[in-house]
């Protein structure tokens, strides 16, 4: 409804409080409504099935009536009287005619079902158009989204999505421990629970089994992975795991608050609510981390979700596409987000059904032979407030008891055995870090034609922004620039060292090389005949052979002057500024150092 706003006066949404306040009479006063399905059936404002009011013990129907209408002044209550059981569905109270179309969002979930209320409600209002919506439509024996719906009459891709700039892009970290396989032998302490096996895989742990010293290698490894203040959501097995996980974090962040890392899940009661929007405010930092199971896989519109950490299998591509689209919503300055995948759910990147045709066989297929389990955790309701989902989930905590708790001998070493980067390509699929290699090469003669016109446009800090920009809006960002560093085994060279010896073969320097060369032969630095001058240049030349020249762009010169500043004994803008007669040749000498620094 925001969204809609300020394209539409007359937008309104159906609250089932006030229709409650009012014993039933619907608003009819908009041209556009807007309501959850509970809103309009029993006047509750949050998925459940609720009674729609608490009848009196002593009276039947009419005494109920009575009492519903004694309060209502004389013209609801003749509204009232006019409505046949009203207690049956809110719905009722609009003319089966009165909506000429009706939007179903995420139709998926239940539009379809038969023995639904939902079902009811469409069928009811049979008269309007109506349109269903879902990025993953469903086609198994509880839901057929097309047996409603029909064929599609319009599809987009997350591949367009993403290539408009209506979604943003992501990269892929596969990580892997020396123990995402456990044999319990002599080494292998049993705390509580019954082995049902000899060796437990990785779909297994915190299923079947938990091993608490994996739990705390990979909560440090999360923490390795994303920035202390990039908001992140981990996917647990269930919400007794995402307790564990959730105390695992707080045990090693660096940041003090309290609630740096909480769980969001029905067992938390109602201060998951309140975690959640304070989550979604992009204005907050804290809470920065959620642990969740099922109730953050749909629904939930964080738009600075930089992080998604997948802690368990997921078998359903329906389920996995709802996961990553929690990461997909755009936000400004930021670029992609990273999934960072420990259970190797990323394969299904490579399934056919991952961005393909939505009618293809291979999706059913995929989703036919899901496990049941799967198939339960995914029903149609909506997760994050669906009582049926949450008795679900606290029925798999109550028998958290039944999983077999196993300590490691103090000899046993755990690590991180491998972290490999994927990237993403044009089809969003991901690829290897030589695939990624190889496409750059492909995309960079769109830039510059020669190694001269490379030399001219990284010389001046304005084009060579402008440059990183262009790069940007390729798909290569600042962290694959420095994955390319890795890649030639040259981090001590500049970035654009290395993009010339891609196009052109020319010879990497180091920075240091580089910065030495022009402290002895520099006209600039000769030129600077006030030592504050001379000391402020030699202080770029240093930061640029500790940052490279990606941070001596145009736009960041006043923030190096006030570094300089802070470290030159208290040097103010001005004094700095003075020592150069003035801002404009300030400015002349920041450009002509730098386009020293890539002539030699």
């Amino acid at each position: 409804m925001n969204t809609f706003n300020p394209l539409e006066k007359d937008c309104l949404r159906v609250r089932g409080k006030e229709i409650k306040k009012r014993l039933g009479v619907v608003p009819t006063n908009a041209n556009i409504f807007f309501a959850i399905y509970q809103a309009i059936i029993s006047g509750e404002d949050e998925e459940g099935d609720y009674p729609l009011y608490e009848r009196g013990t002593s009276g039947g129907q009419g005494d109920f009536q009575h009492k519903a209408t004694q309060h209502l002044d004389s013209s609801l209550r003749s509204e009232w009287h006019n409505v046949d059981k009203p207690w049956e569905g809110y719905y009722r109270r609009y003319e089966p005619d009165f909506f000429d179309l009706i939007v179903i969002d995420e139709c998926h979930r239940g539009g379809a079902n038969q023995e639904g209320n939902r079902a009811e409600i469409l069928k009811y209002f049979s008269s309007a158009v109506q349109l269903g919506m879902t990025a993953t439509p469903k086609r198994s024996d509880n839901i057929d989204t097309y047996a409603y719906f029909g064929a599609p009459v319009y599809e987009y891709s997350l591949k367009e999505g993403i290539n408009d700039g209506f979604l943003t892009p992501y990269k892929v970290k596969r990580i892997q421990t020396n123990i995402d396989e456990l044999v319990i032998d002599h080494d292998v302490q049993i705390i509580s629970g019954d082995k049902k096996k000899d060796l437990y895989e990785i779909s297994d742990f915190d299923r079947t089994i938990i091993v608490p010293e994996r739990i705390d290698l990979i909560s440090k490894e999360i923490l390795k992975q994303i920035h202390p203040q990039e908001k992140t959501i981990i996917f647990c097995v269930d919400q007794e795991h995402a307790l564990r996980v959730r105390d695992a974090i707080n045990a090693h962040k660096s940041v003090a608050d309290a609630d740096y890392c909480v769980r969001v899940t029905s067992n938390e009661g109602e201060i998951w609510r309140q975690y959640l929007e304070r989550f979604q405010d992009n204005d907050k930092t804290i809470p920065t981390i959620l642990t969740s199971s099922q109730m953050l896989t749909t629904g939930v519109d964080a738009r600075n979700v930089r992080n998604i950490v997948l802690l368990r299998n997921i078998g359903s591509m329906t389920e996995f596409k709802q996961i990553i689209g929690r990461g997909t919503r755009v936000f400004e300055g930021k670029d992609y987000f990273t999934i960072i995948d420990f259970t190797g759910a990323t394969n299904l990147f490579y399934d056919p059904a991952w961005d393909g045709d939505a009618l293809s066989s291979s999706f059913w297929e995929s989703e036919t032979n899901e496990e049941s389990s799967e198939e339960e955790e995914n029903s149609s309701m909506d997760s994050s407030h669906s009582s049926e989902w949450q008795q679900n989930e606290e029925e798999k905590s109550a028998s958290s008891f039944q999983k077999l708790r196993v300590k490691l001998s103090d000899q046993r070493e755990l690590r991180i055995i491998n972290v490999e980067t994927r990237y993403v390509d044009e089809q969003g699929k991901p690829i290897s870090p030589t695939q990624y290699l190889e496409s750059l090469i492909g995309k960079l003669p769109a830039l510059y034609q020669s190694e001269e016109q490379l030399r001219i446009l990284r010389a001046d800090p304005k084009t060579r922004e402008e440059l990183l920009h262009q790069l940007q809006t390729m798909g290569i960002d600042a962290e694959q620039l420095h994955s390319l560093q890795k890649m030639f085994d040259a981090p001590e060279s500049d970035i654009f060292d290395i993009l010339a010896h891609l196009s052109f073969s020319e010879e990497m320097k180091t920075k240091e090389e580089r910065a030495s060369r022009v402290i002895e032969h520099s006209r600039v630095l000769d030129q600077a005949y006030q030592l504050q001058a001379k000391e402020f240049l030699e202080y770029l030349l240093q930061y640029y052979v500790e940052h490279g020249s990606t941070e001596l762009v145009q736009s960041k010169i006043w923030e190096l002057i006030e570094l300089f500043g802070q470290k030159g004994k208290g040097m103010s803008i001005m004094d700095i500024t003075s020592a150069f007669w003035g801002y404009e040749a300030l400015l002349q000498a920041w450009k002509e150092l730098q386009g020293e620094l890539f002539r030699i």
